[in-house]
């Protein structure tokens, strides 16, 4: 009988493959390419040869090239193949082989076959033969760097190339490849154009390769010195080598060349009022401008409405004049006004002139201003189901803002924000109303594009960049009806930077040296039976105020041997009352605590999927005081579209503790933790494309929970090592994500809790199907859940 289902089962399955793959552009009687595959006979990592063998696919010429795509789930549709052109096989090798020659493999072998495909569906009495091409690949040895030599005949130049020779990339032992090459002509130039040498250009440089065994043309008389050239002369030609001379391209004119002459900036001219219409050799002729400027720094301002003060325009230079000519000083100026928001763009216009016979090059900066005032009006919805019949929140949100791109005339970004949301409830229980939360705010930040300090930091600010001074000011006052009222206003100073590592990518810094948190906390009917029934939730709930500051580290990157590989990190700490606390009369009112988070995630994108992995870990700790827990709205929740989705939100942990489980149906349920771990894992796979929406689909995992820190009188609530196994909860599930244009993606995933800690099997270990467990007080808790969101949850 077993067999028999499996045999059932196979059947089905070969009858979906079949089925579901089509051909469009079918040409009856001819010999039809509808496979492309590259395979890789030469020993690789995995990562790296899929890497090389996607992208060799796509050099296929004309006769053997396929198009392939999934149009649902099982389906595949090949739009018109090619008849197979034998001719093409050459052309696709001539291609490939260029390919790998930019990669360092110089003497690649090729060898092609064909095969035929049986399971797209054909016609009767048809002639027609349907195959793949399969192209095998052995790559040889790469050219390996044996050395680098740079040859400047201008001793200054070699002096200066040399103070920076450790800094390539072409060094011993790594693969000569033309994208080495290309960024080594790059990186030289650059060099040059950041010391003064403003006309220098990368055709100037030469390189050279020489791949002679050096070794052989110094012959020695001493046979065992013989025998050892003679052994390394062998390994070199399994391995060959290369030595690279690197030249300047003299050039044949009998003066000095532009390229050689060494620059420094003269005066900066900058246009901020310039419209996209204009023409800007008319404003350099225009003498109507009026004109204020700082000698000092050789910055003038041309205007004629004053839209613009003269801060907004220096406190975001990096050059002045008189300094020597500089790229990447230049190009940061040019980003850094860019991103203060109160332009779109920027064209340059320089002017080369002599000063005493020195070379000076100016600038005029063309400023196409952005119109200064913008008002939003947004509508938002999020939605979480934790019971697929009859329980659900629903959270509508209505978002105006306003926004001046010009604040103080200093390219200031202001924004107030009025926000008035709602979280609905439609399960019928006591104590429970259709509007279960009423959260208006009110938001004003102010952002300036610069550090505003009581002190310079011109050494500091050129290693920085995307520097920004934020000041946050927040009135909120939520009502979670039956239960509490929170009265909230905080405020915050911010600085925001960038750091570049070496390899390009950015370290995202955020230090808000003071945030102050004011917060009145009103209990009501519900949530104070809810004391009762539950004392150590009350610990959460206390009232007092936040005077803290907070550390922030984020960084994004790819994998340098491996770019399908995205990683992004994020580490986060957070003091309050460590100082302030120290104060008389409020030590009491403070509160004092240490939090941390970190967050570390990884995406693997693979042909036409993703596998996706995050790992979460926050802890907070209540360092002085009675109160033994954060406050709740500093504390970790768990469960909801974001976290463990086969949890209801808020409705996870804490531990394997039963106590809020076993609680009637009409009482408050919300857990807060001051430790979380978490760890999520999802596959993600295209469905099917509808014009501008894609519907895709995903297979998850979610482990973790929530505890306390400190021992509490609840049972099984507080964090231990040796209970870890039995707290971890585990939920999987299927999700549907339907993705409009790139831009707006909704998203449903559908969870169930394969190990829920407060379950009393062994383990917690789901141990038959069923909609709910029944806990020993009778209260039934879903063991499913049905969340919506809007974006990807990591």
């Amino acid at each position: 009988m077993i067999k028999q289902k499996y045999y059932f089962f196979t059947v089905i399955l070969q009858i979906c493959l079949t089925s579901c793959s089509v051909i469009k552009g079918y040409q009856k009687g001819h010999t039809l390419v509808l496979q492309n595959k590259v395979v890789i006979n030469t020993a690789l990592p995995t990562s790296q040869k899929i890497s090389l063998s996607s992208e060799l696919n796509g050099y296929w010429a004309t006769g053997l090239k396929v198009q392939r795509t999934n149009a649902f789930v099982f389906k595949t549709v090949v739009k018109n193949p090619p008849i197979f052109d034998s001719m093409a096989v050459n052309k696709s090798i001539k291609y490939m082989t260029a390919l790998l020659a930019t990669k360092g493999y110089y003497n690649p072998n090729f060898s092609y076959s064909t095969y035929p495909i049986r399971h797209f569906r054909r016609y009767k009495n048809d002639s027609t033969q349907l195959i793949g091409v399969k192209m095998a690949i052995n790559l040889g040895k790469p050219l390996v760097i044996d050395s680098v030599n740079y040859v400047f005949q201008v001793p200054v130049w070699q002096k200066l190339i040399n103070s920076f020779k450790s800094e390539t990339k072409m060094s011993h032992g790594n693969i000569l490849t033309k994208e080495s090459l290309n960024t080594e002509k790059e990186r030289l130039s650059l060099i040059f154009h950041n010391h003064g040498y403003l006309e220098f250009s990368p055709n100037s440089i030469t390189i050279s390769i020489d791949t002679n065994d050096l070794y052989l043309l110094n012959p020695t008389l001493d046979p065992a010195q013989l025998f050892l050239q003679g052994t390394e002369a062998l390994d070199r030609v399994k391995q060959p080598v290369i030595r690279a001379n690197i030249s300047f391209l003299q050039t044949t004119d009998t003066g000095i060349s532009e390229e050689k002459k060494c620059f420094n900036f003269g005066n900066l001219y900058f246009y901020p009022e310039t419209k996209l219409t204009d023409n800007l050799d008319s404003l350099l002729a225009d003498t109507t401008f009026k004109t204020i400027g700082n000698k000092n720094l050789g910055v003038y301002m041309k205007y004629k409405t004053h839209r613009f003060s003269l801060k907004s325009i220096t406190s975001n230079l990096f050059i002045k004049k008189g300094q020597l000519y500089n790229q990447n000083y230049f190009l940061k100026t040019i980003s850094t006004l860019n991103q203060a928001g109160a332009w779109q763009q920027i064209d340059v216009r320089k002017k080369i002139m002599y000063v005493d016979s020195l070379p000076v090059v100016s600038f005029s900066f063309f400023m196409y201003y952005i119109p200064r005032y913008n008002f939003v009006i947004d509508f938002q919805t999020a939605r979480v189901s934790g019971d697929i019949n009859s329980g659900n929140l629903l959270g509508i949100a209505n978002v105006i803002s306003f926004n001046d791109r010009n604040a103080f005339k200093r390219g200031v970004q202001s924004s107030t924000t009025l926000r008035t949301g709602v979280e609905l409830n439609f399960v019928s229980q006591s104590g429970n109303t259709l509007v279960q939360t009423l959260q208006p705010s009110l938001n004003q930040s102010f952002i300036f594009s610069d550090f505003l300090l009581p002190f310079k930091l011109d050494l500091v600010k050129n290693h920085i960049n995307n520097r920004k001074t934020i000041f946050n000011f927040n009135a909120s006052y939520t009502n979670r009806t039956t239960f509490y009222r929170l009265l909230a206003f905080t405020a915050d100073w911010s600085y925001q930077w960038q750091t570049k590592t070496k390899h390009n990518f950015y370290n995202n810094w955020t230090y808000t040296p003071l945030e102050i948190g004011l917060y009145r906390l009103d209990t009501l009917a519900y949530l104070d039976s809810a004391f009762k029934y539950n004392p150590y939730l009350k610990n959460s709930f206390t009232v007092g105020y936040i005077v803290s500051q907070n550390l922030t580290f984020f960084k994004q990157f790819a994998s340098l041997k491996h770019p399908n590989i995205l990683t992004s990190i994020k580490f986060s700490i957070e003091e309050s009352g460590g100082i302030i606390g120290l104060i008389p009369g409020l030590d009491k009112k403070i509160y004092r605590y240490v939090k941390l988070l970190s967050e570390y995630k990884n995406q693997f994108e693979l042909k036409k999927t993703v596998l996706a992995l995050r790992f979460f870990i926050g802890l907070g700790v209540n360092y002085i005081g009675k109160i033994s827990t954060l406050p709740f709205f500093k504390q970790f929740t768990a469960g909801g579209a974001n976290s463990m989705r086969g949890w209801q939100l808020r409705q996870l942990g804490l531990g394997s503790s039963i106590t809020t489980d076993t609680l009637p149906n009409n009482q408050f349920k919300d857990r807060y933790g001051d430790m979380q771990l978490e760890f999520n894992i999802e596959y993600r796979f295209p469905i099917v494309s509808l014009g501008s929406v894609k519907l895709a689909g995903a297979i998850f995992s979610d482990f973790g929970n929530i505890w306390n820190i400190k021992a509490t009188p609840q049972q099984n609530a507080t964090f231990s090592f040796k209970r870890l196994g039995r707290d971890i909860a585990i939920a999987s599930g299927l999700g549907l994500r339907i993705d409009i244009s790139n831009y707006f993606l909704l998203r449903f995933d559908w969870g169930y809790k394969v190990k829920d800690p407060a379950r009393q099997t062994p383990g917690g270990w789901l141990n038959k199907l069923e909609y709910a467990d029944t806990r020993s007080n009778g209260v039934q808790i879903p063991n499913m859940a049905l969340q919506f969101g809007i974006g990807l949850p990591f």
